[in-house]
């Protein structure tokens, strides 16, 4: 058995709160079979706060899998792009021998969308 291991980064500059706290869903699924886990990193306000120019990580470990092949992907949210670290691609394949970690990047997008007021324009 093995356990694969999302590490998702976010620099805090691009988070405001007042917008909701940043959350991600993370789907793992075994290509042999088409058994899919699910997970979700959520940055609590808490965490965020005190933490300005800075980069804060959280992991999900999804264990106990068979050997195999994996497609580890982030299901798309609003506000921001999670991207495997390296790449532009929201989705990796993995052969999982051993246990492994995959490195996401999270990064704002279209600010002008977005308000704190009550009110979206």
């Amino acid at each position: 058995m093995v356990s694969i291991t999302v590490d998702q980064s976010i620099n805090t500059d691009d988070v405001n709160v007042a917008n909701g706290t940043p959350a991600f869903i993370v789907k793992v699924t075994n290509n042999a079979t088409g058994r899919t886990y699910q997970d979700i990193i959520v940055y609590e306000k808490e965490e965020i706060k005190g933490s300005e120019g800075t980069t804060l990580h959280k992991k999900v470990t999804f264990s106990n899998l068979p050997e195999g092949e994996y497609t580890v992907a982030q299901v798309p949210v609003s506000r921001y792009l999670s991207v495997v670290e390296n790449s532009e691609s929201t989705t990796t394949t993995v052969e999982a021998h051993e246990d492994i970690t995959v490195s996401y990047t999270a990064t704002r997008y279209e600010r002008r969308n977005y308000s704190d007021c009550g009110t979206a324009e």
